[in-house]
């Protein structure tokens, strides 16, 4: 009967943890010790993660809760209310991020998610006291219905558009990148955005993507030209650029420039190298308009701007394979600045001396309606935008005074002291007899219209034409 008994109480204790297992101070009580297990009880069971009575006893059920907490939120997994696990629970969010392969932004690591801008996203989190859930799941498509149906809490990297738009709010740029084309070697190819320099290429790209969609719009543009090029889709990008580099399938790939550095790197792909930008993109994380508050995003977003202010931000792209030094805010570096006589460039501001115009040397990052261009000039008006109130969105004569005769180094019909990221840029002017705005296109090198509730970029201008 005796060993019955023992038996007994062997088996509860198991089951219902007399034992607690909570890393504290010698000196704190028994009463604040099971204070602590129902405080960490009630908070898991807020978070979804404990679904028993909070009872204060450390049983298997809450070292089971607290494994898996500690499991998705990426700290040491050994089911005990360590100090580190105490802090985590009393921070006040918690969201579920999903991402995809992508590397080397994020891919997976010995079975783990892992990538520059994964990690990225992790010290930022941590410093803006964010509990941050990532997955990857296999769809990208399921990951993002997840995030519709506010399932998941936000989604990474992300271009933006018009759709996105609709359900989701945007971080800060997480980080400024370039699409372009990679070539045989030997081939001596310079890519500068003029695409048909293309002629009779046979392009290799992964898809079905927005990547290769892009490319088969270069396509149809060419074909008006009667310019042909030929295009094989590839649903791996390791087998792509190893094609590219020892097949004699395809002679370039159009692909994002870090990808296919990446991969260059990795697998040791000499045989190949990147001749040039076609566009510049950002990527951003984008957060449920259903489920997460502004106040998050805040404090996700000066988190971002800590990491990059420090200098920590570069290190952990450069860690994750990541080199960013030629490429600042979507301009890419071939010359120091202030090489035009015409352009003196004064921190943020290009002053022209032939118009005596003051330009923003970038703009807006991203494009946007012409009502939220209107809003963003009010901004920085009211915020005395490099010291000057008298911003404002430049007429179309005025945006036509910096288009240039030939493509410039940065691909574009404007001097390359500018940013090329805003190729797009709104005008003041209407279209006559509509309600259409003028814009004018410095990759095209063309002016054209279009609605106000459609997109553009905004470069601001203040001060007159000269006398």
């Amino acid at each position: 009967m005796r060993r019955i008994w023992i038996s007994l109480i062997f088996i509860f204790t198991l089951l219902y943890g007399v034992e607690t297992e909570v890393t504290v101070n010698n000196n704190i009580s028994a009463t604040n010790i099971t204070s602590q297990i129902i405080m960490a009880q009630q908070k898991l069971k807020d978070l979804g993660y404990y679904n028993r009575k909070v009872d204060g006893i450390m049983g298997l059920g809450t070292k089971q809760a607290i494994m898996n907490f500690q499991r998705d939120i990426g700290i040491k997994i050994n089911g005990k209310l360590d100090s580190e696990t105490l802090k985590r629970l009393q921070w006040r969010w918690l969201i579920k991020l999903n991402t995809h392969d992508f590397a080397p932004f994020h891919y997976i690591v010995n079975r783990q998610i892992g990538g520059a801008i994964y990690n990225v996203v992790r010290e930022v989190c941590i410093d803006a006291q964010i509990n941050c859930v990532i997955d990857m799941p296999n769809n990208w498509g399921d990951a993002q219905k997840e995030v519709k149906d506010a399932i998941k809490d936000g989604l990474f990297v992300i271009g933006w558009n018009t759709k996105r738009e609709s359900y989701l709010y945007k971080s800060d740029p997480l980080i400024k990148t370039a699409y372009g084309v990679f070539v045989k070697r030997s081939d001596n190819l310079t890519f500068n955005r003029n695409i048909k320099s293309l002629k009779n290429y046979k392009i290799g790209v992964y898809g079905p993507s927005n990547t290769s969609r892009t490319l088969k719009e270069i396509r149809r543009k060419l074909k008006e030209d009667n310019i042909t090029i030929e295009i094989k889709v590839f649903s791996d990008n390791k087998k792509l650029f190893k094609e590219l580099n020892s097949g004699n399938t395809i002679n370039a790939v159009y692909s994002n420039k870090h990808v296919g550095l990446f991969y260059k790197r990795l697998y040791g792909l000499n045989n190949i190298r990147y001749a040039g930008d076609h566009k510049n993109l950002v990527y951003y994380m984008g957060f449920s308009k259903l489920t997460v508050p502004k106040e998050l995003i805040k404090s996700f977003n000066d988190s971002l701007k800590r990491l990059k202010d420090s200098g920590k931000f570069n290190q952990l792209l450069l860690l994750g394979g990541i080199d960013i030094s030629r490429i600042e805010e979507g301009r890419v570096i071939n010359k120091a600045d202030n090489t035009s006589s015409r352009f003196v460039k004064n921190g943020d501001i290009i002053q022209d001396k032939t118009t005596c115009l003051e330009w923003q040397l970038g703009g807006s990052a991203d494009e946007i309606s012409y009502q939220r261009a209107l809003t963003k000039i009010k901004d920085m008006n009211s915020n005395r935008y490099n010291n000057y109130s008298d911003w404002r969105i430049p007429t179309i004569e005025e945006l036509k005074t910096l288009q240039t005769d030939r493509r410039q180094g940065g691909g574009l019909y404007l001097d390359e002291i500018f940013n090329s990221l805003q190729e797009r840029c709104w005008s003041s002017t209407k279209k006559d007899n509509s309600d259409e705005r003028l814009y004018i296109d410095f990759y095209e090198g063309e002016i054209s219209s279009k609605s106000e509730e459609d997109t553009n970029y905004l470069k601001a201008v203040r001060g007159g034409l000269c006398q």
